[in-house]
């Protein structure tokens, strides 16, 4: 039985203990923002993949990577934006467009997160343990509630 999804990451503070073994050798290299110890920050695009490495459904990586090609458009205005690194305001048709992206990105996630918890999480026993079953046979003689 697989394990339920493991806690939170935050791509600016990720303990790479937390990740499973064989992703964390993709995080060794000098490129990424050593925090000390074994926490490290990744981008965001960085971050994208990894949620993708995690083992997201394949028909959601799928269209994941396809929304993704066009999120460095988004992060150029971004960016530039007055809200983040630049000086330019973002015109309004702009800041929509890319909250209707945001959203459709967040919606892809949340729906294979969604199938994932169905598939990775315990399920009830498709059997009752002899006990159990023999108590619930017997439910009336040892109920405080029957008649």
């Amino acid at each position: 039985m697989a394990a339920c999804p493991p806690q939170p990451l935050f791509t600016g503070h990720i303990d790479l203990l937390l990740l499973p073994e064989n992703l964390r050798a993709n995080y060794d290299e000098p490129i990424k923002t050593k925090l000390g110890g074994d926490k490290i920050q990744i981008g965001l695009m960085e971050g994208y993949k990894l949620l993708i490495n995690l083992g997201l459904p394949k028909n959601a990586v799928e269209e994941l990577s396809k929304k993704l090609k066009s999120l460095n458009n988004y992060l150029m205005i971004r960016n530039y934006s007055i809200l983040a690194h630049g000086f330019i305001p973002v015109e309004r048709v702009k800041a929509d467009e890319f909250y209707q992206y945001a959203v459709e990105i967040t919606q892809i996630i949340e729906r294979a997160e969604k199938l994932r918890s169905y598939v990775d999480c315990p399920q009830f026993p498709s059997s009752l343990p002899e006990k159990l079953y023999a108590d619930i046979e017997n439910w009336d003689s040892i109920s405080s509630f029957s008649k």
